[in-house]
């Protein structure tokens, strides 16, 4: 009696018994068939443009009888994709996609280092409409009423939980100011579109004052 090969392939022998001539070769031939839809797992296609694409995707599907899962890399414009299931992916490649959010919805909210504590922060969460690389930028507004001279203000600002000086500011001789702080931008990466990422910011002065800030808007920038 024949067997299946390493290869998947039916394997003949002097004692097949041969019930009908179609039947006996059907043995070899579906077993290579196998051995093709098998091999459409994982496939690569390098296609020229869109429309060679959809033909080399349907003659891999029609020979996998099957919806497997097939890389593709468009040449005309330099991508790399992923067909799942049916649904078409970007991995990389092609021209950048870019995209601005803002958060300006804790512009009200404020904090007293003293009062509040040196812990104290000003947080809010900003959801990021696609997938991809994002620079997240925060706006703080900051007010020197208790006479704070030469104080050292340290701005550290949180996002998902990671924590960064974003820089170091000094009221010299000043008091009774206002000061508009620009922190950041910081990298960050979302896998998904419409992620809620927290954004939090707190102050560290080398003084005992009640100096004050709040104010927090938030932008972030797609570049990739």
């Amino acid at each position: 009696m024949g067997t299946v090969n390493d290869q998947g392939i039916w394997t003949y022998s002097d004692s097949d018994i041969i019930q009908s001539w179609p039947v006996f070769m059907n043995l070899g031939f579906n077993s290579v068939s196998d051995v093709v839809k098998q091999l459409q797992k994982g496939r690569v296609i390098i296609a020229n443009n869109a429309s060679d694409y959809d033909t080399k995707l349907t003659a891999i599907r029609k020979a996998g009888a099957g919806n497997y899962d097939v890389l593709i890399y468009r040449k005309d414009t330099k991508e790399m994709l992923i067909n799942s299931n049916g649904q078409l992916t970007k991995i990389w490649g092609g021209a950048v996609e870019t995209d601005y959010v803002n958060e300006n919805a804790s512009f009200a909210d404020y904090r007293r280092y003293t009062t509040d504590g040196a812990n104290a922060r000003v947080s809010r969460n900003i959801r990021l409409s696609k997938a991809g690389l994002w620079l997240i930028s925060g706006q703080i507004t900051m007010t020197n009423d208790y006479n704070a001279n030469s104080a050292y203000i340290n701005v550290f600002m949180m996002i998902d939980g990671k924590e960064h000086n974003v820089g170091v500011f000094n009221t010299y001789g000043h008091d009774k100011n206002v000061m508009f702080v620009h922190v950041g931008p910081i990298a960050k990466y979302v896998d998904t579109p419409g992620k809620e990422v927290s954004v939090s910011i707190r102050l560290q002065i080398d003084q005992s004052t009640n100096l004050g800030w709040g104010g927090l808007t938030i932008q972030a920038t797609k570049i990739g």
